[in-house]
Protein backbone atom coordinates (compact mmCIF):
# COMPACT_ATOMS: atom_id res chain seq x y z
CA UNK A 1 0.00 0.00 0.00
CA UNK A 2 1.16 3.32 -0.73
CA UNK A 3 0.33 5.35 2.18
CA UNK A 4 -2.09 6.00 5.06
CA UNK A 5 -4.00 9.20 6.12
CA UNK A 6 -4.36 9.44 9.40
CA UNK A 7 -7.02 11.78 10.98
CA UNK A 8 -7.06 11.93 14.35
CA UNK A 9 -10.65 13.34 15.76
CA UNK A 10 -12.10 14.56 18.97
CA UNK A 11 -15.59 16.70 18.60
CA UNK A 12 -15.50 18.21 15.37
CA UNK A 13 -18.37 16.37 13.59
CA UNK A 14 -18.78 19.70 10.71
CA UNK A 15 -14.60 20.07 10.31
CA UNK A 16 -13.90 15.76 10.05
CA UNK A 17 -16.22 15.46 6.86
CA UNK A 18 -14.76 18.61 5.30
CA UNK A 19 -11.54 16.99 6.39
CA UNK A 20 -12.10 13.56 5.05
CA UNK A 21 -13.75 14.74 2.07
CA UNK A 22 -10.40 16.53 0.61
CA UNK A 23 -8.57 13.56 2.33
CA UNK A 24 -10.49 11.42 -0.21
CA UNK A 25 -9.77 13.76 -3.15
CA UNK A 26 -5.71 13.53 -2.41
CA UNK A 27 -5.60 9.87 -1.84
CA UNK A 28 -3.21 8.25 -4.47
CA UNK A 29 -4.00 4.45 -5.68
CA UNK A 30 -3.80 1.98 -3.18
CA UNK A 31 -4.09 3.98 -0.36
CA UNK A 32 -6.11 4.41 2.78
CA UNK A 33 -7.72 6.46 5.20
CA UNK A 34 -7.72 5.80 8.98
CA UNK A 35 -9.45 7.95 11.05
CA UNK A 36 -9.27 7.91 15.07
CA UNK A 37 -12.26 8.75 17.37
CA UNK A 38 -10.37 9.87 20.37
CA UNK A 39 -13.71 10.27 22.47
CA UNK A 40 -15.87 12.17 20.48
CA UNK A 41 -19.61 13.04 20.95
CA UNK A 42 -21.03 12.17 18.19
CA UNK A 43 -18.58 9.25 17.47
CA UNK A 44 -16.54 9.43 14.13
CA UNK A 45 -18.96 6.43 13.02
CA UNK A 46 -22.37 7.97 13.44
CA UNK A 47 -20.65 11.27 11.54
CA UNK A 48 -19.42 9.52 8.69
CA UNK A 49 -22.38 7.17 8.02
CA UNK A 50 -22.50 8.51 4.66
CA UNK A 51 -19.67 7.85 3.29
CA UNK A 52 -19.22 4.32 2.08
CA UNK A 53 -15.85 4.27 0.53
CA UNK A 54 -13.43 1.03 0.80
CA UNK A 55 -10.83 2.93 1.52
CA UNK A 56 -11.97 4.37 4.50
CA UNK A 57 -11.82 3.41 8.11
CA UNK A 58 -12.44 4.07 11.59
CA UNK A 59 -10.70 3.10 14.64
CA UNK A 60 -11.46 3.80 18.40
CA UNK A 61 -8.76 4.69 20.86
CA UNK A 62 -9.39 3.12 24.14
CA UNK A 63 -7.09 5.56 26.29
CA UNK A 64 -5.33 7.38 27.38
CA UNK A 65 -6.93 9.73 25.10
CA UNK A 66 -4.58 12.92 23.59
CA UNK A 67 -3.78 13.42 20.02
CA UNK A 68 -0.51 11.69 20.41
CA UNK A 69 -1.78 8.52 21.51
CA UNK A 70 -4.31 8.91 18.47
CA UNK A 71 -1.72 9.45 16.39
CA UNK A 72 0.46 6.49 17.40
CA UNK A 73 -2.56 4.08 17.07
CA UNK A 74 -3.59 5.43 13.47
CA UNK A 75 0.16 4.54 12.52
CA UNK A 76 -0.01 0.99 14.52
CA UNK A 77 -3.14 0.11 11.93
CA UNK A 78 -1.58 1.67 8.99
CA UNK A 79 -0.69 -0.05 6.09
CA UNK A 80 1.26 2.35 3.98
CA UNK A 81 4.61 2.59 3.23
CA UNK A 82 4.45 6.95 3.76
CA UNK A 83 2.31 8.18 6.34
CA UNK A 84 0.55 11.87 6.05
CA UNK A 85 -1.37 13.46 8.94
CA UNK A 86 -4.63 15.27 8.89
CA UNK A 87 -6.56 17.61 11.90
CA UNK A 88 -9.65 17.22 11.89
CA UNK A 89 -10.30 20.83 11.15
CA UNK A 90 -7.97 21.03 8.21
CA UNK A 91 -7.86 20.25 4.37
CA UNK A 92 -5.28 18.15 2.42
CA UNK A 93 -5.30 20.20 -1.16
CA UNK A 94 -6.02 17.44 -4.27
CA UNK A 95 -2.89 17.34 -5.55
CA UNK A 96 -0.33 16.67 -2.25
CA UNK A 97 0.02 13.47 -1.50
CA UNK A 98 0.17 11.94 -5.01
CA UNK A 99 2.69 14.86 -5.68
CA UNK A 100 5.49 13.61 -2.19
CA UNK A 101 4.76 10.17 -3.45
CA UNK A 102 5.81 10.91 -6.50
CA UNK A 103 9.17 12.99 -4.92
CA UNK A 104 9.74 10.11 -2.57
CA UNK A 105 11.53 8.16 -5.34
CA UNK A 106 13.89 11.35 -5.99
CA UNK A 107 14.30 11.66 -2.40
CA UNK A 108 17.70 10.11 -0.73
CA UNK A 109 17.41 7.13 1.23
CA UNK A 110 17.81 9.05 4.77
CA UNK A 111 15.24 11.65 3.73
CA UNK A 112 12.41 10.36 5.28
CA UNK A 113 9.89 13.28 6.56
CA UNK A 114 8.81 16.47 5.25
CA UNK A 115 6.10 19.05 5.39
CA UNK A 116 4.84 22.01 3.34
CA UNK A 117 3.60 25.48 3.26
CA UNK A 118 -0.20 26.11 3.78
CA UNK A 119 -3.15 28.14 2.97
CA UNK A 120 -4.83 29.67 5.68
CA UNK A 121 -8.25 29.82 5.55
CA UNK A 122 -10.39 33.26 5.53
CA UNK A 123 -13.66 31.86 5.00
CA UNK A 124 -16.03 33.69 2.37
CA UNK A 125 -12.82 35.82 1.73
CA UNK A 126 -10.83 33.01 -0.16
CA UNK A 127 -7.70 32.33 1.36
CA UNK A 128 -4.04 33.37 1.76
CA UNK A 129 -0.40 32.13 1.82
CA UNK A 130 1.16 30.62 4.93
CA UNK A 131 5.04 30.46 3.92
CA UNK A 132 7.75 29.46 5.91
CA UNK A 133 11.18 31.42 4.99
CA UNK A 134 12.41 28.08 3.31
CA UNK A 135 12.94 26.97 -0.47
CA UNK A 136 11.89 23.85 -1.86
CA UNK A 137 13.89 21.10 -0.98
CA UNK A 138 16.22 18.80 0.90
CA UNK A 139 17.35 19.63 4.72
CA UNK A 140 20.27 17.68 6.50
CA UNK A 141 22.57 18.27 8.84
CA UNK A 142 24.23 20.79 7.41
CA UNK A 143 21.00 22.76 8.01
CA UNK A 144 19.66 24.88 10.68
CA UNK A 145 17.62 22.95 13.04
CA UNK A 146 14.78 25.08 12.85
CA UNK A 147 14.37 24.33 9.08
CA UNK A 148 14.18 20.49 9.92
CA UNK A 149 10.91 20.98 12.23
CA UNK A 150 7.85 20.31 11.40
CA UNK A 151 4.11 21.27 12.50
CA UNK A 152 2.46 17.66 12.16
CA UNK A 153 -0.78 19.91 10.78
CA UNK A 154 1.71 21.62 7.89
CA UNK A 155 1.13 18.25 5.65
CA UNK A 156 3.47 16.10 7.59
CA UNK A 157 4.43 12.80 6.05
CA UNK A 158 6.93 10.13 7.20
CA UNK A 159 7.75 6.85 6.49
CA UNK A 160 5.81 4.41 8.68
CA UNK A 161 9.68 2.40 9.25
CA UNK A 162 11.09 5.93 10.60
CA UNK A 163 8.21 6.48 12.46
CA UNK A 164 8.19 3.03 14.16
CA UNK A 165 11.88 3.09 14.85
CA UNK A 166 11.48 6.48 16.25
CA UNK A 167 9.49 5.25 18.90
CA UNK A 168 6.45 7.51 17.84
CA UNK A 169 5.12 10.86 19.38
CA UNK A 170 5.66 11.10 22.67
CA UNK A 171 2.70 11.21 24.53
CA UNK A 172 4.08 12.84 27.68
CA UNK A 173 3.69 16.14 26.51
CA UNK A 174 0.63 18.19 25.47
CA UNK A 175 1.96 21.30 23.41
CA UNK A 176 5.31 21.04 21.29
CA UNK A 177 5.29 17.42 20.61
CA UNK A 178 6.02 17.65 16.69
CA UNK A 179 8.97 20.06 17.72
CA UNK A 180 10.00 16.69 20.03
CA UNK A 181 9.07 14.32 17.53
CA UNK A 182 11.06 16.18 15.07
CA UNK A 183 14.36 16.62 17.02
CA UNK A 184 14.31 12.91 17.84
CA UNK A 185 14.57 12.25 13.96
CA UNK A 186 16.81 14.97 13.62
CA UNK A 187 19.18 13.72 15.76
CA UNK A 188 18.85 10.10 14.45
CA UNK A 189 20.71 11.36 11.21
CA UNK A 190 17.18 11.82 9.35
CA UNK A 191 16.93 14.86 7.24
CA UNK A 192 13.56 16.25 5.70
CA UNK A 193 12.29 17.60 2.69
CA UNK A 194 10.46 20.72 2.54
CA UNK A 195 7.90 21.79 -0.14
CA UNK A 196 6.63 25.78 -0.62
CA UNK A 197 4.03 25.02 -2.64
CA UNK A 198 0.93 24.78 -0.32
CA UNK A 199 -0.36 21.48 0.35
CA UNK A 200 -3.04 22.01 2.81
CA UNK A 201 -5.64 24.33 4.07
CA UNK A 202 -5.55 25.37 8.21
CA UNK A 203 -8.59 26.46 9.88
CA UNK A 204 -8.19 28.80 13.03
CA UNK A 205 -10.54 29.10 15.74
CA UNK A 206 -12.64 31.91 14.60
CA UNK A 207 -12.88 30.16 11.11
CA UNK A 208 -14.05 26.70 12.73
CA UNK A 209 -17.90 25.84 12.47
CA UNK A 210 -20.25 26.39 15.73
CA UNK A 211 -20.41 23.26 17.28
CA UNK A 212 -17.11 21.98 16.79
CA UNK A 213 -14.24 22.00 19.35
CA UNK A 214 -11.41 24.51 19.67
CA UNK A 215 -7.47 24.64 19.55
CA UNK A 216 -6.29 22.10 21.67
CA UNK A 217 -3.10 23.84 21.78
CA UNK A 218 -4.53 27.15 22.75
CA UNK A 219 -6.68 25.53 25.49
CA UNK A 220 -3.51 24.44 27.53
CA UNK A 221 -2.39 26.25 30.45
CA UNK A 222 0.99 28.43 29.99
CA UNK A 223 2.32 26.55 33.10
CA UNK A 224 1.60 23.22 30.91
CA UNK A 225 3.02 24.95 27.40
CA UNK A 226 6.43 26.06 29.90
CA UNK A 227 6.74 22.50 30.89
CA UNK A 228 7.14 21.18 26.90
CA UNK A 229 9.34 24.05 26.26
CA UNK A 230 11.39 22.55 29.81
CA UNK A 231 10.77 18.71 29.09
CA UNK A 232 12.49 19.20 25.41
CA UNK A 233 15.40 20.65 26.27
CA UNK A 234 15.74 18.18 29.50
CA UNK A 235 15.00 15.20 26.66
CA UNK A 236 17.54 16.41 23.97
CA UNK A 237 20.17 18.21 25.72
CA UNK A 238 22.82 16.32 24.56
CA UNK A 239 22.00 16.59 21.01
CA UNK A 240 20.91 20.57 21.78
CA UNK A 241 24.45 21.31 22.44
CA UNK A 242 25.38 22.16 18.64
CA UNK A 243 22.46 24.25 18.50
CA UNK A 244 22.80 26.99 20.98
CA UNK A 245 20.59 29.37 19.41
CA UNK A 246 17.48 26.83 19.66
CA UNK A 247 18.67 26.33 23.25
CA UNK A 248 17.94 29.58 24.46
CA UNK A 249 15.08 30.71 22.07
CA UNK A 250 13.83 27.85 24.29
CA UNK A 251 15.09 28.78 27.66
CA UNK A 252 13.42 32.19 26.64
CA UNK A 253 10.15 30.65 26.11
CA UNK A 254 10.45 28.65 29.32
CA UNK A 255 10.24 31.46 31.12
CA UNK A 256 7.80 33.35 29.19
CA UNK A 257 5.09 31.06 30.08
CA UNK A 258 5.92 30.46 33.41
CA UNK A 259 5.80 33.84 34.09
CA UNK A 260 2.22 34.11 32.51
CA UNK A 261 1.31 30.82 34.82
CA UNK A 262 3.56 32.92 38.25
CA UNK A 263 4.90 29.01 38.50
CA UNK A 264 8.26 29.03 40.12
CA UNK A 265 7.95 25.73 41.75
CA UNK A 266 10.46 23.58 40.23
CA UNK A 267 12.44 26.17 38.58
CA UNK A 268 15.62 25.88 40.11
CA UNK A 269 15.64 21.96 39.96
CA UNK A 270 15.24 22.26 36.28
CA UNK A 271 18.08 25.21 36.31
CA UNK A 272 20.38 22.39 37.53
CA UNK A 273 19.43 19.90 34.25
CA UNK A 274 20.56 22.85 32.10
CA UNK A 275 23.84 21.92 29.69
CA UNK A 276 26.27 23.00 29.14
CA UNK A 277 27.27 24.68 32.61
CA UNK A 278 27.41 28.44 30.94
CA UNK A 279 23.76 27.95 29.98
CA UNK A 280 23.31 26.74 33.48
CA UNK A 281 24.58 29.52 35.42
CA UNK A 282 22.68 31.94 33.03
CA UNK A 283 19.40 30.14 33.80
CA UNK A 284 20.33 29.70 37.71
CA UNK A 285 21.15 34.07 37.49
CA UNK A 286 19.67 35.63 34.46
CA UNK A 287 17.11 33.23 33.82
CA UNK A 288 15.86 33.69 38.00
CA UNK A 289 16.15 36.82 38.38
CA UNK A 290 13.92 37.64 34.85
CA UNK A 291 11.41 34.94 36.06
CA UNK A 292 11.34 36.26 39.47
CA UNK A 293 10.91 39.99 38.35
CA UNK A 294 7.91 38.91 35.90
CA UNK A 295 6.22 37.43 38.60
CA UNK A 296 5.93 40.12 41.33
CA UNK A 297 5.16 42.34 38.48
CA UNK A 298 2.45 40.12 37.07
CA UNK A 299 1.16 39.82 40.71
CA UNK A 300 1.06 43.91 41.40
CA UNK A 301 -0.74 44.15 37.88
CA UNK A 302 -3.36 41.73 38.54
CA UNK A 303 -4.71 42.87 41.84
Amino acid sequence: MLCSIIIPTKNRPIGLKSAVVSALKSLPKSSEIIVVDDGSSPSADSTLKEFMDERLRTIVNPGPHGPSQARNLGVKNAKGRTIFFLDDDDELLPHYCKGVIEKRHTLPDNCAYGHCSALHAKGSNGSQDRRRKQKTGVYDEKSSLDSRLAGLGMGFWIDRKAFQKAGGIDPNISVNEDTEFCIRLASAGLCSFYDAEAGVLLSLDGERPVGDQGSITRAVKAAERARGFEYIMTQHWEYLLGHPRFRRRFLTRAIKYRSRAKAWAGWKNFCMTIQPATDRVFCSTVGSGWLYISIIMRQIFSR
